[in-house]
């Protein structure tokens, strides 16, 4: 350790131990939020959110050697199988214990904590690290959804884990030493990502053309990286493919798709102030001309073809669509009855969102293709928004990955001694 390292304070010298602890933290108080809101050993709450039924028994009939079906054993792909099969060795080591999966996602949850840090570490140094943490830890948009079933945790936790993953594996690629099996290994997260939610394959884009408006030097390596990626993220996807074409007849990663995107884009919705640019369930759109009386996959492809429908037809309002649900995306209020989780998830908000756009800005200077890694996933959540609809609940999924900048700005802020210095363009 030199002169300048050993100067520094404790927490910041040993960040990597510090970052664990604020993990073990961060557990504890998933654990007990859960304990005290929902109770370790409840069912999945349908009150709260019903897509966590699904997910939950769904992992538990796969475990059972029932297979991913319905309770009548049909096969289904309505929901991607990310979320199940991250809960699914839980299951298939304790039976349907409601209250070891609680605390395998209060664990997952806790562990996006500890990469959150990781991520900005490898960036931003030491003091960084822990702040991202720290925030992580105790940002109410991120420890509410560790106690449902729900995709935000695991999805949380594979997308920072691919990130964390592909910040060093850029490294690795740009200093010329091995990276195949980084790439490997990365590809394989973000593999896991893409079954949990479909949608983030906009951010694989998003990086492969950073990597395509690399520097000459660096350009035919990077992309190279990328390719490796996307054919080990092909290893993890291209057996469910492959099972919804046999099994439903088509080569599909959901069949959700099409009620979403109906449930978002349609008169009914646009026409009310208090709903346009969020999604409402589509059984009151369901009439004579708008019928719903085929298969699983027709069903799906029936509701694409009604919301793009309502779009040509009603061109006019589409600015005023996508201007809205880019206000409910970036909102700092949420809808609930409770005050507490009302102004606790604003104020953060409040703070966070200014701080982590004002840290991408700045990020994106000093490390400007690193940084492009950690917000493609940030920014392919944005453009969902806009296909889909947008959601407190979708952004807060990215916490660990948009309080890194907001981090490295802070990190900034701090005396020398306390903080490295952010690293030159790359």
């Amino acid at each position: 350790m030199g002169p300048a390292r050993a100067s520094r304070p404790f927490v910041v010298a040993h960040w990597r131990l510090v970052l664990i602890a604020i993990a073990v933290v961060a557990f504890a108080l998933r654990v007990a939020v859960a304990a005290k809101f929902q109770g370790l050993s409840a069912p999945p709450d349908a009150e709260s959110n019903p897509d966590q039924l699904d997910y939950e028994l769904f992992a538990w009939r796969v475990a059972n050697g029932e297979g991913y079906t319905l309770p009548d054993g049909t096969p289904t792909a309505r929901r991607p199988p990310g979320t199940s099969m991250t809960l699914l060795p839980i299951y298939a080591l304790f039976g349907r214990d409601w209250a070891a999966g609680r605390l395998w996602f209060a664990a997952l949850s806790a562990a996006s904590c500890l990469l959150a840090g990781l991520l900005a570490g490898e960036l931003f140094g030491g003091a960084a690290a822990l702040l991202a943490a720290l925030a992580v830890a105790f940002l109410p948009g991120h420890f509410y959804y560790s106690m449902h079933f729900l995709s935000e945790v695991p999805y949380g936790f594979w997308i920072a884990l691919t990130c964390w993953l592909g910040v060093r594996l850029l490294r690795r690629v740009d200093d010329g030493a091995r990276w195949r099996g980084a790439a490997l290994l990365t590809g394989l997260a973000f593999g896991a990502a893409l079954l949990t939610r479909p949608q983030v394959a906009f951010a694989g884009l998003l990086v492969a053309a950073g990597a395509l408006l690399s520097p000459a030097a660096r350009r035919g390596a990077r992309l190279r990286a990328v390719v490796v990626v996307g054919i080990a993220s092909a290893l993890l996807l291209v057996p469910w493919v492959v099972r919804n074409q046999q099994a439903l007849g088509k080569a599909t990663l959901s069949t959700i798709g099409g009620f979403t995107f109906w449930g978002a884009n349609n008169a009914v919705l646009a026409a009310d102030p208090e709903l346009v640019g969020s999604w409402m369930p589509i059984d009151s759109l369901i009439d004579a001309d708008h019928p719903l009386d085929g298969n699983e996959l027709e069903n799906d492809a029936a509701c694409w073809r009604y919301g793009f429908e309502f779009l040509k037809s009603d061109r006019a309002d589409l600015p005023r669509l996508l201007a809205m649900k880019v206000v409910r995306h970036y909102s700092a209020f949420r809808t609930t009855s409770n005050r507490a989780v009302y102004w606790s998830f604003a104020a953060s908000w409040l703070v966070v969102g200014p701080l982590a756009l004002l840290g991408a800005l700045l990020c994106l200077v000093r490390r400007r293709a690193a940084t492009w890694i950690v917000l493609a996933p940030v920014l392919s959540t944005l453009l969902t928004a806009l296909i889909f609809y947008g959601s407190i609940r979708f952004r807060d999924a990215d916490a660990a990955l948009y309080v890194v900048p907001a981090a490295a700005l802070l990190a900034g802020w701090l005396p020398a001694r306390w903080r490295d210095e952010l690293p030159t363009a790359s």
